[in-house]
């Protein structure tokens, strides 16, 4: 269960960064699209009014050209209001958007009179700056009746200056034009100033606010930035406010929808395991009180067969002949078989329960195989099978091997009994798996601080995927059921040997099939040889 709990949290963790990476990605590639519109934007608008610009102040020269005459008639007639007249209306028919005119001399004062006040001291500073500078960068003129920019063009031979106002908004149908959904253009003064000039309602004035200056936040929103040529002004675009945090909150609301349902769905799938372990666990529980309690009851009938069989093979029922005493030491030898099972399914409770306390003594190692290996020889003989022991032999074992184990010295530490128990089940597993009429191979060898025993069949081995399950309870391939195998002798030898604080476990050897090994420690030097150490 903690397994599956792990796996839900892993699954969720892994679920949010996915998301939260998705909605980064998602926001970057949502900002770099706005701000190339916006980079095309500020591009476009820059090179359409630097143009715009462009076009008035060369329709300007031509109209002074052209009009060279009259201007220089009113020059010298400046109170004259019919000259005004006349060249007032060729102006305005001559350029639709125009706010005012004026002449003035070759230093920018001006000749003819301003009486309706259109001509600002913004525009005389201008004009006496072409008349020093003869260049002129236009910029935005506020005025009571209309923001306005100027267009000047010497008239004659340098006799005077013809200045020329035109309204601020025609600048605004550019900057509409232009502007893309969810975005802002306008034209700015340069210089850091950060001073509005021109929106796309018009010049500045038609949009209400008490300070034309850009604030920080609108600083912030900028997403591009590009110079008019020519001019005062530079083009910039504003992203609405309304535009990321839209699309955040969609992004945000999608995440938590998501995460919500996987957690509906974790908590469906953590209450389903629950309930599945739950019942397991009740399954198991059943069955392990159904095997203790069948153990107990055919053990004691079972003992009871075991010794009138004994008692018959003893005589004291008379004398047998050879096929009854044949006959008679074969149902011994099952009823035999039969308590060691009743025995391992006890013995697998009490280990998974930790009911069994054992007591260790100094053992040697060789010895305990040698006398294990005799108890299961006719058990072996009955499959064909025949054991080899060798000692110091690790490595593949070559035919010609001669390394015998009879006078070696392996301590080890442990109960005997719980020792060859352990030992018994996997020599008997070996003649019952192995190869027929063929040699299993024991060996005792040293790795270390630890001794090792290895019994090696040539029968077909053990499926790669199966390996992991070979040490659980009840684990037997299909291959293998049997009525004469509860398929736990493994689980009990892995229970065994972790009481003598070593492991028992399974290799592949080239040429062997299945290889099963336990490994223990080595008795210490100065381990006392009447020590006893208890392993529980």
């Amino acid at each position: 269960m903690r397994n599956h709990l792990v796996f839900v949290i892993v699954i969720n963790l892994l679920v949010g960064v996915i998301l939260g990476w998705a909605g980064l990605s998602r926001m970057n590639e949502l900002r770099q699209l706005h701000s190339n519109i916006a980079k095309e934007s500020v591009d476009l608008v820059a090179s359409n009014i630097a143009q715009f610009m462009r076009n008035k102040k060369r329709l300007t020269g031509i109209f002074v050209e052209n009009e060279t005459t009259a201007i220089r008639q009113l020059a010298n007639s400046p109170e004259s209001d019919e000259l005004y007249e006349q060249l007032r209306q060729k102006v305005a028919h001559y350029f639709p958007n125009v706010f005012a005119f004026t002449i003035a001399d070759p230093a920018g004062n001006p000749i003819v009179e301003d009486f309706d006040g259109y001509v600002g001291e913004t525009c005389l500073k201008d004009l006496s700056f072409f008349a020093k500078q003869h260049e002129y960068r236009p910029r935005i003129h506020p005025s009571a009746d209309a923001y306005h920019f100027d267009v000047m063009s010497q008239y004659g031979d340098g006799e005077g200056i013809f200045f020329i106002s035109f309204r601020a908004d025609i600048l605004g149908n550019t900057l509409q034009a232009i502007e893309a959904y969810n975005h802002q253009l306008l034209l700015i003064m340069e210089a850091g100033m950060d001073l509005i000039e021109v929106t796309a309602e018009g010049a500045r004035n038609h949009w209400i606010r008490d300070d034309y200056r850009l604030n920080d936040k609108e600083k912030m929103r900028i997403l591009a930035n590009q110079p008019v040529p020519d001019t005062t002004w530079s083009a910039i675009d504003l992203h609405l406010p309304t535009l990321f945090s839209a699309t955040q909150k969609q992004i945000l609301s999608q995440s938590i929808a998501t995460m919500a349902i996987l957690l509906i769905i974790s908590i469906l799938f953590l209450s389903i395991m629950a309930r599945t372990h739950r019942r397991r666990a009740e399954a198991e529980n059943i069955r392990d009180q159904f095997l203790s309690t069948i153990s107990n009851e055919l053990r004691i009938p079972l003992s009871t067969v075991c010794n009138s069989l004994n008692l018959v093979l003893g005589g004291i029922g008379g004398q047998l002949s050879e096929q009854t005493r044949k006959l008679t030491q074969t149902a011994l030898q099952n009823t035999n078989r039969i308590i060691l099972l009743v025995d391992d399914l006890l013995d697998l409770r009490r280990l998974e329960n930790g009911n069994i306390k054992i007591e260790s003594h100094p053992l040697n190692l060789p010895d305990i195989v040698r006398n294990c290996i005799h108890i299961n020889q006719e058990y072996a003989k009955s499959f064909g099978v025949e054991y080899r022991l060798h000692c110091n032999a690790c490595t593949e074992i070559p035919e010609s091997s001669n390394t015998s184990c009879d006078n070696r010295q392996v301590m080890v530490m442990g109960n005997k009994r719980r020792l060859e128990q352990a030992i018994n089940n996997l020599l008997s597993n070996a003649a019952r798996h192995g190869a027929s009429n063929s040699i299993v191979e024991v060996v005792i060898c040293q790795r270390g601080k630890m001794v090792r025993l290895e019994v090696r069949d040539k029968g077909p081995g053990v499926p790669a995927s199966f390996i992991s399950h070979t040490f659980e309870k009840f684990g037997q391939l299909a291959r293998e059921k049997s009525p004469h195998n509860t398929g736990h002798g493994l689980a009990i030898i892995n229970h065994i040997i972790k009481l003598h604080h070593g492991r028992a476990g399974y290799k592949t050897i080239s040429g062997y099939g299945a290889v099963f090994f336990i490994e223990l420690p080595l008795l210490k030097p100065e381990t006392p040889a009447n020590g006893i150490t208890d392993l529980q």
